[in-house]
């Protein structure tokens, strides 16, 4: 991972890097998703690839955010997200979340959590507003579990608030794959009421009436029009 001064980070007590678990083989995955790594993924990431394969690094998986569309064999999916939402069970929550990605609305991925603040950020170019964006997690951060959902920024983010005491971790498009996985998709559906994983445009997403999400919000990053 690049972080936010420019260097290279890796794995370390305080912090897990992940890479996408791919580099045995892509017998595990459907056709989207083997051809994304065959013809996007290595083929525009050599360099970097090279350079972490110098590297005595041990890094974890990607895939834990996205543990069901992805896999030819999706039978493991509902173990993966019990064992996942395990980490939550009974921990008050911040999650720090686009403004229409609205994780575990409407679903009960979030249901087993003692508590649930939300920071919303910009739906787009979140990276804009980061100051402000972390500023508001360290005021609302007490002694919540922190997921973030914020695409690359995310990961600038836990870099930087590596000094705060609370765990972070970057979760990406679980939601999407939770949705996903309780329709029994079998490719990457458009949700209605929500962002959606790979549909990057946010059209056509209906509101939400939902008075205990609407509580649930502490901050509104407004990003820049």
């Amino acid at each position: 991972m690049i972080s936010n001064s420019g260097g290279t980070r890796q794995s370390n007590k305080k912090y897990d890097v992940c890479l996408p678990d791919v580099f045995d083989g892509l017998q595990a995955y459907g056709q989207y998703a083997k051809d994304f790594y065959e013809t996007n993924f290595f083929r525009h990431n050599q360099q970097i690839l090279a350079n972490v394969a110098k590297t005595a690094n041990v890094y974890s998986n990607t895939f834990v955010s996205r543990p069901y569309i992805d896999y030819r064999d999706k039978s493991n999916s509902a173990g993966w997200f019990k064992r996942l939402k395990q980490i939550w069970q009974g921990q008050d929550l911040l999650i720090v979340e686009g403004a229409l990605t609205r994780s575990g609305v409407g679903n009960d991925l979030f249901a087993d959590a003692k508590s649930i603040k939300r920071i919303l950020c910009p739906a787009k170019d979140s990276y804009q507003q980061i100051d402000q964006i972390e500023q508001a997690i360290r005021t609302n951060a007490e002694n919540r579990l922190i997921l973030l959902m914020l695409g690359p920024t995310a990961k600038v983010i836990v870099d930087d608030l590596q000094g705060l005491s609370n765990q972070m971790i970057d979760i990406g498009h679980i939601d999407s794959e939770y949705e996903w996985f309780k329709m029994g998709a079998t490719y990457k559906v458009k949700l209605k009421n929500k962002h959606t994983a790979e549909f990057n445009f946010d059209e056509d997403i209906s509101g939400v009436h939902d008075q205990a999400y609407q509580d649930e919000i502490v901050a509104r990053i407004i990003g820049e029009e």
